[in-house]
């Protein structure tokens, strides 16, 4: 037997004037989702008001149907909060129909997002590399770029559904370097070290120096004078140089870091560094041999 309700949210006895609009709430926990949650906090703290407790029998506290978006309104007679639908809220004064609409595409959004991640999740488990998942979740770190690639990799299969072979299976492999990173970091700088003393320092003279050797890196420069492309190159004798690519190297076909090249320049070697420089005005500059296929 339902209950007769002598409250005064009833339907038959509301009185709009009585209710102020506050926010409009969803499941979404982003955005506009939010900050509406945000703002009723905000509302609650200013007046210390506390949600109605009457029996309405739904989530909505007027007509006591079922709803998924609710409204919410002050009611300042008693100091109180009511929910509402939207047919309701109508009646009080209507709410907010932009907020009620990007609720409704932030939850199909979010719908959509855990549907991927759970398939991708499921993906990842049947190839037997379920430790990607862990990874993708692990806070964001710019010092370990193994795990920056597991997670925009896992990031794209969640948007896209799947990815190719190729990339499983490398993905596969970046797991294995991403848990040895400490040990293989020890590794490379105790290499980086040996391959440093094993070097001979720059040839000390104001003349320009006949220069071959590997390409380390090359990377974008950006100065007052605009974007230059520059590159550090071991030499054949073990030390370093850096400075702008040669003319015309850049559009060679197989320039690419690991690449070898020869060319004339002059060099300033570091204060801090015999076996460090700075080339300039390099001339003369030929493709010896194209970068190999690119491996960790």
């Amino acid at each position: 037997m339902a209950v007769q309700r002598t409250d005064i949210h009833r339907p038959s006895v509301i009185a709009p004037e009585d209710y102020d609009y506050v926010c409009t709430l969803g499941d979404s926990e982003f955005g506009v989702g939010r900050s509406e949650m945000e703002a009723f906090n905000a509302h609650r703290l200013r007046t210390g008001g506390r949600m109605s407790d009457h029996a309405h029998g739904g989530s909505c506290h007027v007509c006591g149907a079922l709803a998924f978006y609710r409204v919410i309104w002050y009611h300042h007679p008693t100091n109180s909060y009511i929910a509402t639908g939207y047919d309701c809220a109508d009646k009080l004064g209507g709410g907010d129909p932009d907020v009620f609409k990007q609720l409704k595409d932030e939850n199909a959004r979010a719908r959509k997002a855990k549907a991927g991640k759970l398939k991708a999740q499921k993906t990842l488990d049947d190839l037997g590399i379920s430790r990607a998942w862990e990874i993708y979740e692990l806070p964001w770190s710019y010092s370990n770029k193994h795990r920056c690639t597991i997670q925009e990799m896992v990031g794209k299969l969640v948007r896209y559904g799947d990815l190719s072979d190729k990339q499983y299976q490398y993905l596969g492999k970046l797991i294995e370097w991403h848990d040895n990173y400490d040990e293989l970091q020890k590794k490379r700088e105790k290499e980086r070290k040996a391959q440093h003393d094993a070097a001979k320092p720059i040839p000390a003279t104001d003349k320009r120096l006949s220069i071959e050797g590997t390409v380390l890196s090359i990377k974008a420069v950006e100065s007052e004078y605009g974007v230059t492309m520059k590159l550090l190159l071991m030499a054949d004798e073990g030390w370093k140089v850096f400075g702008s690519v040669p003319s015309g190297m850049g559009s060679q076909d197989g320039f690419d870091r690991g690449c070898r090249i020869r060319f004339d320049a002059r060099v300033t070697v570091s204060e801090d560094d015999p076996k460090f420089g700075f080339y300039s005005r390099p001339t003369k500059a030929s493709l010896v041999s194209a970068a190999p296929e690119q491996s960790e």
